[in-house]
């Protein structure tokens, strides 16, 4: 359907929606193809603010947070007009998340701290869940080991409940490698144990792939 049909909408959707899709299992070379065939298939208002969204998300996961951000500045959005919008909460914490990675640490906390509030007063589990991603990639960055594995404990719980088993995921990865970071080996190889455990079911091979290749070096470093 959409270029086969003549019906520009859905194409343009049908490709947001492979953009995320492939991104969230870290195939992000396509997932970037499919958002800007997103935003060049773009007939209207709301089509072309779901493809800036997508491709804005998409960017900042491919961690080139300043076009990420770019874009996703120039839409037109956020969470107190859009509410419950797939692409609307989840481009609010990739927002956040590209200040992180940016370097603008404070300024995506801050950000991502409010949107996690916001989400929990509108009852969304998912976009709260995403926020607080966001909040343990940040306390990763700087560090602070017991703030990220107070956020590990969180978000994983939170996920849990929302049934997101990809944010799990990726919570456990960024805390396997917060504990390399300090030496610690074995939380870093249980971190990685519960990872693989979530990912396997989940069928995404880049982020297995990321995944086995910490586990490789974890075994190493194990070793020598």
């Amino acid at each position: 359907m959409g270029s086969r049909d003549n019906y520009p909408p859905a194409e343009c959707w049908g490709a947001c929606l492979l953009a995320l899709s492939q991104a969230e299992a870290g195939n992000l070379s396509d997932a970037l193809a499919a958002a800007e065939h997103g935003v060049a298939s773009a007939a209207s208002g709301f089509d072309r603010l779901m493809a800036d969204l997508a491709l804005g998300m998409v960017l900042v996961a491919a961690d080139d947070p300043a076009k990420g951000l770019s874009r996703l500045s120039d839409a037109p959005w956020r969470t107190e007009r859009i509410g419950a919008f797939y692409f609307a909460y989840a481009g609010d914490a990739a927002y956040g998340r590209g200040l992180v990675r940016g370097g603008q640490i404070e300024e995506g906390t801050a950000w991502l701290e409010d949107g996690m509030r916001w989400f929990d007063t509108l009852g969304n589990r998912r976009g709260k869940c995403l926020s607080m991603l966001g909040l343990l990639e940040a306390a990763a960055k700087t560090g602070d080991a017991a703030q990220a594995r107070l956020w590990v404990e969180r978000t994983t719980n939170e996920a849990a409940r929302a049934g997101m088993r990809g944010v799990q995921a990726e919570a456990h990865l960024i805390a396997a490698d917060v504990s390399e970071q300090i030496g610690d080996l074995a939380t870093a190889m249980a971190e990685n144990a519960a990872t693989q455990a979530l990912v396997q079911p989940l069928g995404w091979l880049a982020l297995e792939q990321r995944v086995n290749a910490q586990a490789r070096r974890l075994e190493s470093k194990k070793r020598s």
